[in-house]
């Protein structure tokens, strides 16, 4: 009967071993295509001008996970401190975060679709082919980033329900293998990410090629 206190006593100064769960996916969830401007070259000003479009919103998707990440990565310290409220706040403004980010996404995949319109009527066959498949990684990546904010806004739910439980003087557990499992995934994700990153880099090279303008990458 004597040894659960200290159990708990010692676990409670320590960073528990999930939360090094949560620290890795604060960093992984940073990963977002680099902003790319174009100009110049033989390319129509109405395709350097939609193009350019994607900047501002990709550069807000960075801010906001950003954001997101550096709340949960603050996390181990409201653990160590106890503040189970605070931690709960912080979850919580994470989650605006990642639904911030879903918006921004979702308005990058409606500027894909404009981006194609003016593709579409490219004369140059080359030059087509190359912004048609710059628009197919673009669908690709933006469909990965939003599988990694799904699968991430399900992890901080499920430490939300930890820490509201503690924050109330309730006896709360974790399925640390759920929670395993889920960090794992959001690990694949940010690595799908990272690949479609590569190949929405080449395509970019490509089209910029084939229509003939300047990358410029900020």
């Amino acid at each position: 009967m004597e040894n659960q206190p200290q159990t708990s006593n010692v676990k409670s100064k320590s960073i528990p071993r999930w939360l090094q769960i949560f620290l890795l996916v604060g960093g992984v969830i940073l990963i977002v295509v680099g902003l790319i401007s174009i100009f110049g070259g033989t390319a129509s000003s109405a395709l350097v001008d939609k193009f350019n479009e994607f900047q501002n919103p990709t550069a807000q998707v960075a801010n906001s996970l950003q954001n997101a990440s550096d709340l949960l990565t603050g996390i181990a310290a409201k653990e160590q401190a106890k503040n189970y409220a605070g931690a709960v706040a912080d979850l919580q403004t994470a989650l605006t975060k990642l639904n911030d980010t879903d918006s921004l996404v979702k308005s990058l995949t409606s500027l894909v679709s404009e981006f194609k319109d003016v593709v579409n009527r490219i004369s140059d066959q080359n030059a087509k082919t190359a912004g048609l498949h710059f628009i197919d990684v673009s669908n690709s990546r933006n469909a990965a980033v939003l599988k990694m904010t799904s699968d991430t806004r399900q992890l901080v739910n499920l430490i939300i329900t930890y820490y509201d439980g503690l924050a109330h003087g309730k006896t709360t557990e974790l399925d640390e293998p759920k929670l395993t499992a889920m960090a794992e995934q959001v690990t694949a994700d940010a690595q799908s990410i990272a690949k479609i990153n590569t190949d929405l880099d080449l395509a970019a090279q490509d089209l910029a090629k084939a229509a003939g303008f300047k990358l410029v990458k900020k």
